[in-house]
Parts: C-alpha cells; sequence; structure tokens
C-alpha cells in the first residue's frame, strides 16, 4: 500500500512538468524566424556557364501513324532542329512508337507544349536542369542597390580603397552576369516518345 501511495504522490508531483511543456504548434505559430527574410548575400557571386534543361515526355497519341507527322511538324514549325535522323532514332512500326530528339530555345520549347497537348491533354515534360538557374530579379536588385550606394558615397570610399574596390569588383560582376543571361537563351535538349495508346 505504501508504495502504491509513493508512486501517485509521484505522478502528482510530476503533473505540473508534463502539462508545462510548449505545444511544438503553439512555438512555430510563434517563432518569426520562419517569416523572416533570409539575410542578403552581398559576396555570392554567380556563374557565367551556360545554363541549359532538359525535358523528357512521352506523348500518348490515339493514331500514331497521323500523330507522328503532327507531332514532328509542331517541332519543325517552332525551328527545333532533330540531335539525330528520325530515321536513326529508336522507333517500332509494330509497337506504333518512335523517339525523338530536338533542340530549341526554352521560349520555343514552352510553346511546343501547348500545341502538343492538343494531341495529348496530359502530356507534361519531366526537367532537368544543367547549370545554375540565375534569379535576374535578385541580380538586378543588388546591381541597382549597390551602384546607388557606391555613388552616393564616393567622398567616404576614397579613404576606403579596398572596400571600394570590392563593390566595383561585384558591381562588374552583376552587370556581366545580368548581361550574358538576357542576352543568352536558355537552351532546352528535348526527348520525346510518342506512343499510340493501347
Amino acid at each position: 500500500m505504501r508504495i502504491l501511495i509513493a508512486i501517485f504522490l509521484n505522478i502528482r508531483a510530476a503533473a505540473p512538468l508534463c502539462a508545462a511543456a510548449p505545444d511544438p504548434k503553439e512555438k512555430m505559430r510563434n517563432n518569426t524566424d520562419l517569416i523572416a527574410p533570409s539575410p542578403v548575400d552581398w559576396i555570392k557571386t554567380y556563374s557565367l556557364s551556360p545554363y541549359s534543361e532538359h525535358w523528357s515526355l512521352t506523348l500518348a497519341v490515339k493514331n500514331f501513324e497521323s500523330d507522328l507527322p503532327k507531332g514532328m511538324k509542331i517541332l519543325e514549325a517552332a525551328k527545333a532542329t532533330l540531335t539525330m535522323p528520325a530515321g536513326q532514332s529508336v522507333g517500332s512500326v509494330s509497337d506504333k512508337s518512335q523517339q525523338l530528339s530536338y533542340r530549341l530555345s526554352e521560349n520555343s520549347a514552352k510553346d511546343v507544349l501547348i500545341k502538343l497537348k492538343k494531341l495529348d491533354p496530359r502530356v507534361q515534360p519531366k526537367i532537368m536542369h544543367n547549370g545554375e538557374l540565375v534569379n535576374l530579379g535578385e541580380v538586378g536588385q543588388k546591381l541597382d542597390k549597390l551602384t546607388v550606394e557606391r555613388n552616393g558615397h564616393r567622398g567616404e570610399l576614397q579613404s576606403m580603397p579596398s572596400i571600394a574596390t570590392m563593390a566595383d569588383e561585384m558591381i562588374q560582376h552583376l552587370t556581366m552576369v545580368k548581361q550574358v543571361r538576357e542576352k543568352v537563351e536558355t537552351q532546352v535538349l528535348l526527348n520525346m516518345t510518342i506512343r499510340q495508346v493501347r
């Protein structure tokens, strides 16, 4: 009996500790770190290497014989180029399927996808990224702010030549990144399989 009473008293003594344990959901609601913007990385450098994407998709069609030429015409009209002749690509008349590989610009690829959806409304590419995708909005904001502050504090910067040089180099880098990304259009390698729905 004494043992049971001792256990009961220990449980009663521990109860407030259990009740005082913080609710994880309440902690998340009160945690402003989750909604605060992340600090700007002012010394981040961006890649100047070409950025490209690999798209792979399967076009499920109702009539292989008539829809294969339709799909190819859509890509030809978009100025897409075959990476190898269609006759050398993997295909089977008996299985009613054909693999094709094209190179085209990202904007053309988006237009092509809209037109291919007329043949297969559910078609959706799997996209793989090759290289670093640069956020031009972020680059532009950094460039504008650095340029304004550099121009507005030239007097103070004369006494800090190292910082002035660093600011100039970052402005030059951001300017070059912006120019390259705006002039060089993203290229897409589109690997497409056209297959008749069974």
